[in-house]
């Protein structure tokens, strides 16, 4: 990364794919291929956690997405507060959560002594305090720079630059 540079990171969020390590785990106990994998999914129990979690959906799509969520040989998870411990120890910084409201505990939160209370917490720490609040927080995506690169803002978007518009 150049000194003035920045980048945009996409991490797992651990708590949102609750259920997903214990269903990689199970599966390579089996040796599982696709169509084992299948099989298995149609059989959790209404108590097992992936199968109660609401914001899985990629292996339901195609075979591609099923792979990539339960079969995938390289797949790691992150909490706010580890993804803040990476990037320390990679001597970056994180400049800005790509959608901040998520992070913001008082986007879940309607009474006013709570989000008074929270308001008074570090941003690291409101932003874990959201995660943890959420519980929805499939993937973190962020923009960082290096720790030393004092840049309060990340990279602006420029109409200029698109050359076609999607949705």
């Amino acid at each position: 990364l150049a000194p003035d540079g920045g980048i945009g990171i996409m991490l797992y969020g651990a708590l949102g794919r609750t259920g997903v390590y214990p269903m990689q785990s199970m599966l390579r106990a089996l040796g599982a291929d696709l169509a084992l994998a299948r099989r298995l999914l149609s059989a959790l129990p209404e108590s097992n956690w992936f199968r109660r979690n609401p914001f899985l959906g990629d292996h339901l799509q195609n075979d591609a997405g099923l792979y990539d969520l339960l079969l995938h040989a390289q797949d790691r998870a992150y909490t706010v507060p580890e993804i803040y411990a990476l990037l320390e120890r990679a001597d970056l910084r994180l400049v800005a959560w790509i959608e901040p409201a998520r992070y913001e505990p008082e986007s879940y939160l309607a009474d006013p002594v709570l989000r008074r209370a929270t308001a008074a917490l570090a941003p690291q720490d409101r932003a874990a305090f959201a995660e943890n609040l959420s519980g929805s927080m499939k993937s973190h995506v962020f923009y960082a720079v290096r720790a030393a690169n004092p840049a309060p803002t990340v990279a602006t978007f420029s109409l200029d630059a698109v050359t076609v518009l999607r949705e």
